[in-house]
């Protein structure tokens, strides 16, 4: 698949053909070849193996003149594929790509920058799909690839909202920070559904343990020790406050506050 002599090798060769090592700037492209531009086709000027992503492969594509008539063309762009694109195209140093097998390798490599994306925002913590879906919107992935990108990973099991917020809740539940409400809240936002929010408190609850008075009383003695220089009045009112913010009930919250801080 590619040429002897290893990674070195090959970006000789793409050196000699005007390729990524001809100038500095031009070794990664001011921003992705995209298709919206205009039509892509061209010649394969070089591959090789992308050096800190195992199994993502870098694309040289000198473009051909009417390619060139794209806004913010160069003459040599780059593409980041994986293994199964680079089979499926029998991509080689030299090849030509006309305008489907371009528009079809920019949209393969538009598709797998989502992925990766998304693979990666879960690797830092969990989401929920709607979340994660979110997240991939604000940085300008294309909703195609988003919705490819998220059902790939629902298929590989690396999405799963009910594991999500079972996990999310226990953790909440067992740092008794909170109340049921303030997580129901928070699982809602996160785009979890009403339903399986409903029935994973309860189950955690269960698990768990969950005394809503006794994480009231413990949130609210914990707050109370920041709060011993202020006057009275202030310190109650800034407690309920505090203690309503987190989701309990308001009649709860005004008798600890009182047992907390006595007229």
């Amino acid at each position: 698949m590619f040429p002897k002599g290893g990674r070195k090798a090959e970006w000789a060769k793409l050196d000699r053909d005007g390729g990524p090592e001809s100038s500095k700037s031009s070794r990664v492209p001011t921003r992705p070849l995209s298709l919206t531009d205009g039509p892509v086709s061209g010649r394969v000027a070089g591959l090789s193996e992308h050096p800190r992503k195992p199994g993502r492969y870098r694309v040289a594509i000198a473009l051909s003149a009417e390619a060139l008539l794209g806004e913010g063309r160069r003459a040599q762009e780059t593409v980041l594929v994986d293994a199964a694109v680079m089979q499926r195209f029998k991509l080689k140093v030299g090849a030509e790509l006309d305008v489907e097998a371009g528009e079809q390798l920019v949209a393969s490599a538009s598709a797998l920058a989502t992925y990766d994306s998304a693979t990666a925002a879960l690797a830092l913590r969990g989401r929920s799909r709607r979340e994660l879906e979110r997240w991939l919107m604000q940085r300008k992935h294309a909703p195609p690839d988003i919705r490819s990108a998220l059902d790939r990973l629902d298929e590989l099991g690396f999405l799963d909202d009910e594991s999500y917020a079972r996990s999310y809740a226990r953790a909440k539940m067992a740092g008794g920070k909170t109340s049921r409400r303030r997580i129901a809240m928070e699982l809602s936002r996160k785009g979890i559904a009403r339903e399986l929010v409903d029935r994973v408190l309860r189950e955690a609850g269960e698990e768990e343990g969950f005394d809503e008075r006794g994480a009231l009383e413990a949130a609210a003695e914990r707050r109370a020790r920041s709060m011993s220089k202020l006057e009275p009045e202030v310190a109650r009112r800034r407690l309920m406050g505090f203690l309503l913010r987190r989701g309990f009930g308001g009649e709860e919250v005004r008798k600890v506050v009182q047992a907390t801080f006595p007229r």
